[in-house]
C-alpha cells in the first residue's frame, strides 16, 4: 500500500502525466492496474520470494513454492493477455503509473527463471520496450 500511495503522490506532484493526464477513463484503467499490482503481483510474487528463500528442508517451503510460483504465472497471462492488444500496461498511448509499479516485480521474476523462456511473450516485449527507457535505466540501476 505505501508503494501505491508514493506513487500516487509522486503523480500529483508531477501533475498527473503518469495518471492519464486529466482523462478520467485513462485514469480509472490506471488505477485498475495498479490495484491489481498491489493486491496480487506485489503480495503473490513476494510470497514466492520468501518460500523460495527458505532453506529447502524447510516445512511448507514445497507447497509455498508451488502455491505462489502458480498464482504468479496466472498473474503473468492476465497481463500477457492485457499487452497482446497494446504496448503499455494501462493505456495504448505511453508508459503509466501502472508500468512503472509492474515492471520491478515482472523482470525480477523473469530474471530468476520463475517462467519458461517461451511463456508470457508479449510481457517480455513490454519489459524490454520498458528497460529501453532512460528513467528505467537510471532507476534500476539505483538498485544494482
Amino acid at each position: 500500500m505505501e508503494s501505491g500511495a508514493i506513487l500516487l503522490y509522486l503523480s500529483d506532484l508531477a501533475g498527473g502525466r503518469l495518471l492519464g493526464d486529466g482523462d478520467a477513463a485513462k485514469k480509472a484503467s490506471i488505477l485498475q492496474w495498479l490495484m491489481w499490482q498491489m493486491g496480487g503481483v506485489g503480495p503473490m510474487f513476494g510470497q514466492a520470494n520468501f518460500f523460495d528463500r527458505l532453506p529447502p528442508t524447510a516445512d511448507g517451503r514445497a507447497f509455498g513454492v508451488a502455491r505462489y510460483t502458480a498464482e504468479g504465472e496466472r498473474l503473468l497471462g492476465v497481463l500477457d493477455a492485457a499487452l497482446a492488444t497494446r504496448e503499455w500496461v494501462a493505456t495504448a498511448d505511453g508508459v503509466s503509473m501502472a508500468d512503472v509499479a509492474i515492471y520491478p516485480w515482472v523482470v525480477s521474476w523473469l530474471a530468476k527463471g520463475r517462467s519458461a523462456p517461451d511463456a508470457h511473450p508479449h510481457v517480455r516485449a513490454w519489459a524490454a520496450r520498458m528497460e529501453a527507457l532512460d528513467g528505467v535505466k537510471r532507476g534500476m540501476a539505483v538498485t544494482q
